[in-house]
């Protein structure tokens, strides 16, 4: 991925990754190296190699029980939340920053080929409100 000018010199300039939208100078070679290193992370999934005390939630139904997911939650130990923030990092990359984790919610994580292949954060709530429906909208597109 290194380019150069018509003059010989490296390209210093910014440029993002059309795949997945990471920022970095294709003339420096440690920002290349960063680049390859998160772009094989969103591409493939956040090596996940397992813990000794897993919330397993479901296997049965999940590639004929080679995936896996698992739950995190608040209170366990620093290195499942760590995987855990590490992955929303990610997502934030796409949804905003900040927004979309804290100490109320449940990670489940999908684990498929010792890789994080999926999540989903959620948040318990107290309080629901009917969806009123507007009478004069069809769903049937007439």
């Amino acid at each position: 991925m290194h380019t150069t000018t018509t003059t010989g010199q490296s390209d210093f300039l910014l440029h993002t990754c059309k795949t997945c939208g990471f920022k970095f100078s294709p003339g420096d070679k440690e920002d290349t190296r960063v680049h390859k290193e998160f772009h094989k992370r969103y591409t493939h999934g956040i090596q996940f190699k397992g813990w000794r005390n897993e919330r397993v939630i479901d296997t049965h139904s999940l590639e004929h029980g080679r995936g896996r997911v698992i739950l995190v939650l608040n209170d366990d130990p620093p290195a499942h939340i760590k995987k855990a923030e590490e992955v929303i990092k990610m997502r934030e990359m796409e949804l905003g920053d900040g927004w979309i984790f804290h100490k109320h919610c449940k990670v489940y994580l999908y684990i498929s080929s010792q890789r994080v292949a999926g999540c989903l954060v959620a948040k318990s709530i107290n309080k629901a409100y009917p969806l009123v429906s507007n009478p004069d909208v069809t769903t049937d597109g007439c």
